[in-house]
Order: C-alpha cells, then structure tokens, then sequence
C-alpha cells in the first residue's frame, strides 16, 4: 500500500491528487465531500480531516494544518503521535460516553459519537486485565465445601435425633461453577476474535503496533446464534437485567456498541481513523495541560423580561474554553486552533482569530471580574490574565505577542502563547499539566 501524506485544510491542485489517487480518485472525493472533508475551489481542493483514510490499496494520512512540510521519515513518525492524541482524546470523550453506557438503556447517540477504534482498544484491555466474561450457575451438591442449604438438607434428608438434637448425616451445600458454554461469554470471544481481524486491516501496521496492544488469543467456541444480529442485543438485554457488577455492565453495552456498528463499518467500503474537527482536540489538549477549572465559575445567565413583568426569560451565556488559578492569579485561556504567527519585522504571518472572538474573550474577563467583585462567587482573585492559546511546529513554547482593544481601557491585553505540539501532545497523551515554574517563567506571572 502506498501512503499519500497531506495537510489538512491546505490548498492544493486537484491535478496532483488525481495523479496520486488515481483510479480511487472519484470514489474517494465523492465519499469525502458527501461527509463534508473534502471541498474544493478554482481547481484546488482542501481536506478537513486529521488522521488515515483508506479505500482499497490507497491510504491518505492527514496531519494537522500547522505541521511543515517534511521527510516522509519525519511524517511517519508525526503521524504515530498524532494517532496517539486521536486514540488519547477518544477516550477521553468516552468517559461521558462510559457513564452514560453504565446508566442509559439506548446506545443510539453512543453509536454515533464513539471512536471505533477507542472501542475496539477499550474491548481488548478489558480482556487483558479481566480475562473472558464469566457466568456463573448456582449448583449443589453433598457435604461439599460451600455454605450448608439448610432448607433443602431439611426437606430432602432424614434427621437423627441424639440428645433432642437433629443430626443429618449428609449435607447439601452451595457452590458457583462457571458456565464455559455461556452464550455471552460465546459471543465475548466472538467479538474480540472480530475486534482482532479489524486491527489485522488497519493500513499501517507499524503505526497500529505504537498506538495499541493487541493481545493473543486462540479460542474455540460453540458459534450457534452467534450471526444474527437480534439475537445477540436480545441475549445482552436479557443479561445486563441480571448482571449487579458496574464492570461487566460497561462491558456488556460496549460489546453491543461493537456489534451495532459492526454492520455499518463493513458497509463501508472507505475507512476513516481519525476527527472531522480537530479544533475539538486542541481544544480538550489545553483543557488537561492547565487543569481547566471552567466548571466552578457560572457566569450568569442573561435575560428578558416582559415590561411591567416579573418573569425571567434566561438566555444562553458565556462559557470560556478554560479557567485555572495560580496562587491568587485567574488564567482565562481560549484555545485557538489558528496557524498564524509573527514575521521579524512584527507582521502577521496566517490568520489570526476574528473580532467575534477577540470580543468574547474580553467579555469573558469583564464578566468575572464583576463575579469575583459581586455575590455571585466567593472566589477572590487579585490578578486576573487572559490568553489566546495556539499551535505550533516549533519545539520552544513561548507568549509571543499580545492583543489590544482599546474600546475595553480597564483590561490588559489578551497575551498570546504558542504551544510547542512535541511538548503538548507529550503531556496529553501522558495526562500530565504544566508545573508551577511554567506560570512564573513562561507566562510570566508573579509568585506570591
């Protein structure tokens, strides 16, 4: 297979993608623009993707818009990271996923949202640390080990009286035996045999060996109802009336996620590993790397009200991508996923973030300012900063500029950092945050 590197939301000739792709070349685009990737212009096109694509022999591998171009070496390398962070932040958005599999009975917005691949890893991990689904029947038997069934032992057996006391020579007992020939654990080696034979497809092996670990197994079962699709979402309903344990219950509602998008994965005959949006990625990035605090400061809702009313008509209201604290310091941190920078001479190289956003972020600081000075917060912070928050291909993190407004004189200018990606990705994908010597040093805010 041949691996065709490109750059996501780039401009290039649609001539030399036709070259590359093809006889693949209309099934692909026609796939990809249907989904809303692909869009092209004047005999140029752009990709909206990050990640792999594959249709037949050819593969497409789209790194992110800020990324140079570079030796292919160098971009197989980049894309293993870049797979690491996919795979990191999918399971990152499945932990609400999770909870809503442990406590919901439809799966119809899971199947939607859930990274197949994220399944797939979270299916086999599950099996590494828990080993195969096990079911249990509650058997008897005579003067075994287990706890006495009184109540059967004195229906069933003939008491000997010594002393007025019942003696009885022969005893039931309880004890668990494992149900091997389970249809559930049946149709767990089903699934994770498929989970392995989709892996064995995925189009870069040596990117897959980084990203996942694939266990060995062999198994041999009865495979009896196991192909008809009703009858397995029937026999996990009925199991998962019956199960009390919180792991097998998640276990349970993900190998039914597997087998209802099963179906539509083969249908497929385009295969995509990767996010539509990575702005969404930058965005949960920045969230772990400065500990985001958003959710302990509300901002008030606005409202109308009618004249002469009493009623309150409440609208939705500000919501910044990132709050975080630093000794008596509030950090507002906007993540923005724009590829622009500073030329020498102080020009703009890119495009930077528009007015609409620019004013939001001011808003952002105005609004808690007013909460740290008001009944609505109980938090009092001395000094509060603001920052746009942006990638880049360089290995040095850095504030690189500042943003003025002057229609807002009482605030500070909105400090722009550039984020070194080897830096951030390294920490996302390891769920590590910025040490305190970074806000002193790199943000430049005073210690107490």
């Amino acid at each position: 297979m041949q691996v065709h590197y490109l750059f996501e939301s780039r401009w290039k000739a649609i001539s030399g993608l036709k070259e590359s792709l093809k006889d693949d070349y209309e099934k692909i685009i026609n796939d990809l623009a249907r989904r809303g990737i692909y869009k092209e212009q004047n005999g140029k096109y752009k990709i909206e993707y990050v990640g792999i694509i594959a249709f037949n022999k050819t593969i497409l591998a789209i790194l992110p818009k800020f990324f140079p171009h570079m030796a292919e070496e160098r971009q197989e390398h980049e894309l293993k990271i870049i797979m690491q962070v996919l795979k990191t932040h999918a399971k990152k958005e499945n932990n609400s996923i999770q909870n809503n599999l442990l406590y919901s009975t439809s799966l119809n917005d899971q199947e939607n949202t859930t990274n197949r691949l994220a399944l797939i890893d979270d299916i086999l991990r599950d099996y590494m640390q828990h080993g195969l689904y096990k079911s249990t029947k509650h058997m008897e038997e005579i003067n075994g080990d287990g706890e006495i069934n009184w109540e059967t032992t004195i229906n069933q057996e003939q008491a000997h009286i010594i002393n007025n006391t019942p003696i009885y020579l022969n005893l039931h007992t309880n004890y668990m035996l494992s149900d091997n020939d389970h249809y559930i654990t049946r149709l767990h080696k089903y699934i994770l045999i498929k989970a392995k034979d989709e892996l064995n497809k995925f189009p870069i092996q040596s990117i897959l060996k980084d990203i996942m670990d694939v266990p060995n197994f062999d198994f041999t079962y009865n495979t009896d109802n196991l192909i008809n699709e009703d009858i397995m979402n029937n026999a996990i309903d009925r199991e998962l009336q019956n199960v009390m344990s919180e792991r097998k219950t998640i276990l349970l509602k993900k190998m039914k996620l597997f087998i209802n998008q099963e179906e539509f994965y083969a249908e497929q005959s385009l295969k995509l590993w990767g996010v539509h949006k990575f702005w969404s990625v930058w965005e949960s990035i920045c969230k772990n790397i400065f500990k985001d605090q958003s959710n302990t400061y509300k901002i008030p809702k606005p409202y109308y009200k009618q004249q002469n009313s009493h009623h309150k008509n409440p609208v939705p209201t500000l919501i910044p991508d990132i709050i975080t604290t630093h000794n008596n310091n509030l950090l507002i941190l906007d993540a923005k996923y724009y590829n622009f920078s500073f030329s020498k001479d102080g020009t703009i190289n890119g495009e930077p973030p528009k007015l609409e956003s620019i004013i939001k972020q001011f808003s952002y600081e105005l609004a808690l300012q007013h909460m740290s000075n008001s009944d609505y917060s109980n938090n009092d912070h001395t000094n509060i900063h603001n920052y746009f928050c942006i990638p880049t291909y360089e290995n040095k993190t850095a504030l690189i500029g500042d943003l003025h407004f002057k229609i807002f004189p009482q605030l500070k200018a909105i400090n722009i950092i550039q984020l070194s990606h080897k830096e951030v990705f390294h920490m996302y994908i390891h769920n590590k945050h910025y040490h305190p010597t970074f806000y002193k040093e790199i943000l430049q805010i005073p210690q107490e």
